[in-house]
């Protein structure tokens, strides 16, 4: 039994699914103010890049579908860092939206 590279591709986007999956679940449950999970790895951008086209390829696979949340993973944010892969929530590092009176000043 030989290497076959389609077979390898396929585990890798399945693990990559599953992955990505248990961090959304994670990030939508915690009660935490601010969530950052780490995937520890050999190459932390090729990882990275990978999850991102998995991300794009189930956008655009589920798009059609009307029961299925196509951007579900959009509100996660990759980040390569030393050795891991870092996940977090674009929620978390959005700060609050301050509005002021252009005349006073005076925050509304």
């Amino acid at each position: 039994m030989g290497f076959n590279p389609k077979t390898y591709n396929l585990f890798q986007q399945i693990d990559i699914s599953n992955a990505l999956e248990k961090v959304n679940k994670y990030i939508e449950e915690s009660d935490l103010e601010e969530v950052k999970v780490t995937i520890p790895c050999d190459s932390p951008f090729s990882l990275k890049m990978r999850m991102h086209r998995y991300i794009k390829a189930y956008r655009e696979q589920m798009s059609n579908k009307e029961d299925v949340d196509h951007q579900k993973y959009d509100m996660l944010v990759i980040t390569a860092i030393d050795n891991a892969v870092e996940i977090s929530s674009v929620l978390d590092k959005m700060e609050d939206l301050v509005i002021k009176d252009s005349k006073t000043g005076v925050i509304i």
